[in-house]
């Protein structure tokens, strides 16, 4: 999430949104968008509607992967970065993709 904070403003100069979503509850996003001073919106899928929608896996059988969708305007999936553990790689792929969208 931080990184995708520091890495904000090249998205919005590339004319594009970012987007958190978990599982968890509301309450719990607005606490940590502001103990992280987020700039973008986090979302709830506490019935996980929308990462089955998007056919996100979960690690171990319990916790959802940490995916990140490139989408173009029209709401299309462009590129899907798989990365649990590199925040890095999400930001990098998702810029390449986001230019490739031009």
């Amino acid at each position: 999430s931080c990184a995708f904070r520091d890495a904000y403003e090249g998205f919005r100069g590339a004319n594009a949104e970012v987007l958190g979503i978990s599982a968890d509850a509301t309450a719990s996003h607005r606490r940590f968008a502001d103990a992280h001073q987020l700039p973008y919106r986090v979302l709830s899928d506490r019935d996980r509607s929308v990462a089955r929608a998007f056919g996100v896996p979960q690690r171990l059988g319990l916790l959802p992967a940490r995916i990140t969708f490139t989408l173009d305007a029209e709401g299309v999936v462009r590129h899907v970065t798989h990365a649990d553990l590199s925040a890095d790689r999400h930001i990098a792929e998702a810029k390449e993709a986001l230019a490739k969208l031009g």
